[in-house]
C-alpha cells in the first residue's frame, strides 16, 4: 500500500535530516526528543522516519550518551505509567545500602551467543535474596528465546499483568517480589514504528532504548507519608553485547540521573556477567571516595565525574568468577546454547527446584549474574578493592553469592522458587480479573 502524501503528517523530519547531512556534529539532542516524540505519536511520514534513523545509525550518532538520553526522555513521555506502585512497607527489611527501591536487570541482547535466559532466571533469584525486582524485557528478536519467550513458556500471564496488577504485585507483602514488564503492553506506541523498523532490517536506536524505558522510570511512587515521587529505580544491572557499548549506557544512565547501576559487558561481547572469564564492568555510583588502580589495558579505574550531572561518578573495573565470587569458570558452549523457550523452561525449572546444584555450569552462571545484581542494589555487606590486574575482590561479593546460594536452598520450599510462585500466581488473579 503506497504511503500517504506528506501533507497528511504534520511534523517534517526534513530540516533535521538536512542536518544530519550536512552538519551531524552540531546537532542539538533536544532535536532528537521532539523527533521522536513525534514519531511515536504518528506524526511523521514513514519514508522520512525511515530516513532519519538509517541517518543516526549511519553517523554513529545513535551511539552518543547526549542523542540516546534525548530520546528516552521523549518515548518515556509515551509509555504507560504503574498504578498503585508505592514505597516499600513499613518493616520491609532493608540489606546494606539497599533501601527496598525497585531493581532492573535486563540485557540488550544482540550479543550473538544465544545463551540459556540468564538475566531473567537471575532476576527471579534476586528476588528471592530480598530485593524487589521489576524486570523490563520483551520476546526475542535475535535468539531462540528471549525472557517473555521464557516466562510465557513457564505459564505466567504476562500479557495480563499491566499497569494496575504490576503495581500491585510489586507492593504486596514485607519481602522481595518479582514482576515482569511486558514492554509491548506498556510501550504501545511503539507500534507506529514497528513496521519501519522491520523492513529496515537493521538495528536502530530504538533497540538501544529498549533497555532504559522501563515503566517504573516513569511512574508515580506514592511515599509512605502520602507524597508523590518518581525515583524511577533505585539500582539495575545492564548488560551489553558489545564493550564499547559500556562506557556508552553508563554514561547515558548518568545524564538520565540514576545514580546506582551496574552496567556490564563479558570479554566474549556477552550481555550477561561471563562465567567463562572477566567482565568489564562500569559502576555508577555517588560516592566519590573510589579506588584507582590501573586496569590490564593500562586505563585508569576509579571515579569520573561530570561537569553536567555533578555528584555522579562511573568507576571502571573487572570482574572475575573464581577471583570476585569465588566460584568455577566453564565455557559458554556448556551454558544451554541454542534453547527453545520449552528447553529454558525446564533448565529454570530444574535450577530453582534445586536438582541443578553448585558445580552445574548453568546454574553457576545463573549465580554470578544474580549476585552481581545484589551487588549493583548495594544488598550485601563487606568491603572491596581493584587488585592490580584491574580485577574487583572482597568479601562483598562473595556475601552477595551466599545471599543467592541461601534463596536457593530448600528447592521448591525455597526463597528463590516462592518468589517465582507469587508472580505466576498473581499473574494468573490478573487473568481472571480481566475475564
Amino acid at each position: 500500500m503506497p504511503y500517504s502524501s506528506r501533507s497528511e503528517y504534520p511534523h517534517s523530519l526534513l530540516p533535521l535530516l538536512k542536518q544530519l547531512s550536512t552538519s551531524p556534529d552540531t546537532l542539538d539532542p533536544s532535536s532528537i526528543t521532539a523527533a521522536i516524540l513525534a514519531i511515536s505519536i504518528g506524526d511523521t511520514h514513514p519514508l522520512q522516519t525511515a530516513a532519519l534513523l538509517t541517518a543516526l545509525h549511519y553517523t554513529t550518532l545513535d551511539t552518543h550518551p547526549a542523542i540516546i538520553a534525548a530520546a528516552a526522555k521523549a518515548l518515556r513521555t509515551r509509555g504507560i505509567p504503574l498504578q498503585r506502585l508505592q514505597a516499600p512497607p513499613a518493616g520491609f527489611p532493608t540489606i546494606g545500602d539497599y533501601e527496598g527501591g525497585l531493581v532492573d536487570m535486563v540485557g540488550t541482547g544482540g550479543d550473538g551467543h544465544d545463551t540459556f535466559n540468564v538475566s531473567t532466571t537471575a532476576a527471579v533469584v534476586a528476588a528471592g535474596t530480598g530485593l524487589r525486582v521489576a524486570k523490563h524485557g520483551s520476546k526475542a528478536s535475535s535468539s531462540m528465546s528471549g525472557s517473555a519467550d521464557l516466562l510465557m513458556a513457564l505459564g505466567a500471564k504476562i500479557l495480563d499483568v499491566g499497569a494496575e496488577e504490576a503495581g500491585r504485585l510489586l507492593c504486596e507483602g514485607a519481602q522481595g517480589r518479582f514482576c515482569f514488564l511486558y514492554a509491548p503492553v506498556f510501550h504501545p506506541a511503539m507500534k507506529t514504528v514497528a513496521e519501519v523498523r522491520r523492513e529496515l532490517g537493521c538495528r536502530t536506536i530504538f533497540n538501544v532504548l529498549g533497555p532504559i524505558i522501563s515503566p517504573i522510570d516513569f511512574s508515580t511512587v506514592i511515599g509512605r507519608n502520602g507524597e508523590e515521587t518518581t525515583p524511577g529505580y533505585e539500582a539495575r544491572l545492564l548488560g551489553v553485547g558489545h564493550r564499547r557499548m559500556g562506557p556508552v549506557y553508563a554514561d547515558t544512565l548518568r545524564l538520565l540521573g540514576v545514580k546506582k547501576a551496574l552496567v556490564v559487558c563479558g570479554d566474549e561481547d556477552l550481555d550477561e556477567v561471563s562465567i567463562a572469564g572477566n567482565t568489564h564492568c562500569w559502576r555508577i555510583t555517588t560516592d566519590p571516595s573510589l579506588p584507582t588502580t590501573t586496569n590490564h589495558n593500562g586505563i585508569s579505574n576509579g571515579a569520573s565525574l561530570s561537569s553536567t550531572v555533578q555528584g555522579i561518578f562511573i568507576e571502571t573495573f573487572l570482574i572475575h568468577p573464581t577471583h570476585t565470587f569465588g566460584i568455577s569458570t566453564h565455557p559458554l558452549s556448556r551454558c544451554g546454547s541454542g534453547g527453545t523457550p520449552a528447553d529454558n523452561a525446564v533448565i529454570f525449572q530444574e535450577i530453582l527446584k534445586g536438582i541443578r546444584k553448585r558445580g552445574d555450569p548453568v546454574r553457576d552462571f545463573v549465580v554470578v549474574n544474580a549476585a552481581a545484581c545484589l551487588v549493583a542494589a548495594g544488598a550485601c555487606e563487606g568491603t572491596e578493592g581493584i587488585g592490580e590486574d584491574g580485577v574487583m575482590r572482597g568479601n562483598k561479593w562473595l556475601d552477595a553469592v551466599r545471599r543467592v546460594e541461601k534463596a536457593l536452598e530448600g528447592g521448591e520450599d525455597g526463597d528463590a522458587w516462592r518468589a517465582w510462585r507469587k508472580y505466576v500466581e498473581g499473574s494468573e488473579k490478573a487473568r481472571e480479573r480481566r475475564d
